[in-house]
């Protein structure tokens, strides 16, 4: 599993180029879905890249999201970094959050909960101990959960009627059966 998240992730930066001066805010590639569900995006700065890889959002729903961090030159993970995410939603309203290092080398993971539906930029700053890279990545869309179609259940007094109907007719049918007449014994005519 991590080796094939690590050629993955490998992949997904060896396909991103993008010039770029050091502590300035650098774009981030389209937005990728991947199989899993989850969406990616790429930023590279002049000392490190950056691989954002989120979820679908929905508000009130806490998520986890990850930030993975590589050399841009050798594309090794980058660790003991100090890596603020600042989420700014439809309002204007920001939460910055700091991100902690994770499971793998150079990865960094943060929950957010997003409040309202609409696009919330993402902005990430990442402090090394010989760098520091800002990067903003293209804003991530939260939607209003979709309501469940109304309920077009029959009542339940209907269910109970129709199976209690179901019952007595099963027992009229495969119940106990009574003789209307006597049997009459059998006798053979022949000649």
């Amino acid at each position: 599993m991590k080796r094939t998240l690590l050629t993955i992730f490998t992949l997904m930066l060896m396909t991103t180029a993008a010039l770029a001066h050091g502590g300035e805010d650098h774009g981030g590639g389209a937005p990728a879905a991947t199989k899993s569900g989850m969406t990616v995006q790429m930023a590279a700065g002049e000392d490190v890249e950056a691989l954002f890889k989120y979820p679908v959002l929905a508000p009130g729903k806490e998520s986890r999201l990850f930030v993975f961090v590589t050399e841009k030159r050798s594309n090794r993970p980058v660790t003991g970094l100090e890596i603020i995410v600042t989420m700014t939603d439809p309002n204007g309203k920001e939460a910055r959050i700091p991100a902690k290092a994770g499971e793998l080398p150079g990865q960094y993971e943060f929950t957010f909960t997003p409040g309202n539906p609409g696009q919330y930029k993402v902005r990430a700053g990442l402090t090394g101990k010989s760098f520091t890279e800002g990067f903003a990545f293209a804003p991530i869309g939260v939607s209003a959960p979709i309501a469940p179609a109304a309920n077009d259940a029959p009542p339940v007094w209907l269910l109970l009627l129709s199976g209690a109907l179901a019952v007595l007719s099963a027992v009229l049918v495969f119940g106990p059966r009574r003789q209307t007449s006597e049997k009459q014994p059998f006798e053979f005519q022949g000649n």
